[in-house]
């Protein structure tokens, strides 16, 4: 049972009950009719979707069309108006805010558009630092973000700081570290909106590369088409709905 589970109680049930549901449903993360408003503001006006094991899915349209809001929601970064967010079979939207936050912590990889790596450690240390919160043996924690910085070809800048490196190399550590804990679904927020052409294809390629080998999902939101189609599939949101969905 995960520390997730434990910190709420009932969860166990929960997460039975929708192991074993009727549908089945075997989706790792799924949403169901979820609305979002700001005030007046409708962000969210009733979006569905379902994510299997190991399935890649592209989140594209233009700046505003809720393609971060909804990512917000299936993360459990927002609680939506109404609808349902189901994680592993757990409702995220019954959980506390500190399971939302272990659940984060323990299942799921987060990738921002900045990357956001900690400036006081270095690439080596920002890329073990998720399994290392989690009080997995330090050994087994460096030599895991050092497979995966030999994975993204930045191995050889293990021991610099993030100030010392390109920008590229600064999203592919935050790429790597997100993945160092085997999340379940790695979720990427325009990941390479800050990088070069070059630069984000490689880090596009990294990560379907590396979360196919582990059969991870991943959830992109990219308003580039061009990376988008390299996903299994992609939905198009337009004014906070889906408009079109396309398999690959």
């Amino acid at each position: 049972m995960t520390s997730a589970a434990q910190d709420q109680p009932g969860l166990r049930a929960l997460l039975d009950q929708s192991e074993h549901s009727s549908d089945g449903d075997q989706a790792r993360v799924r949403c169901d009719d979820v609305t979002l408003a700001f005030g007046s503001t409708q962000a969210l006006g009733g979006v569905s979707l379902r994510v299997a094991p190991g399935e890649s899915v592209a989140v594209t349209g233009a700046s505003g069309s809720g393609k971060s809001t909804l990512l917000h929601c299936l993360t459990g970064l927002r609680r939506p108006t109404s609808g349902t967010v189901i994680f592993e079979g757990a409702p995220i939207s019954a959980l506390s805010d500190n399971a939302r936050s272990r659940l984060r912590l323990e299942r799921m990889g987060i990738v921002f558009q900045f990357g956001e790596l900690l400036p006081e450690l270095t690439l080596a240390g920002n890329v073990a630092l998720p399994t290392q919160l989690l009080r997995r043996r330090p050994q087994a924690a460096n030599e895991a973000a050092q497979e995966l910085l030999e994975a993204f070809g930045i191995a050889h800048l293990a021991g610099q700081f993030p100030s010392d490196v390109s920008g590229g190399e600064r999203q592919r550590a935050a790429v790597a570290r997100a993945l160092a804990h085997k999340p379940a679904v790695v979720f990427a927020d325009e990941p390479t909106g800050s990088l070069d052409s070059g630069n984000a294809q490689i880090v596009i390629e990294a990560l379907l590369r590396q979360t196919r080998t582990q059969q991870q999902s991943v959830v992109l939101v990219t308003h580039e088409r061009r990376f988008a189609e390299q996903c299994d599939r992609v939905v198009e949101m337009r004014d906070g709905l889906f408009v079109s969905t396309v398999l690959q």
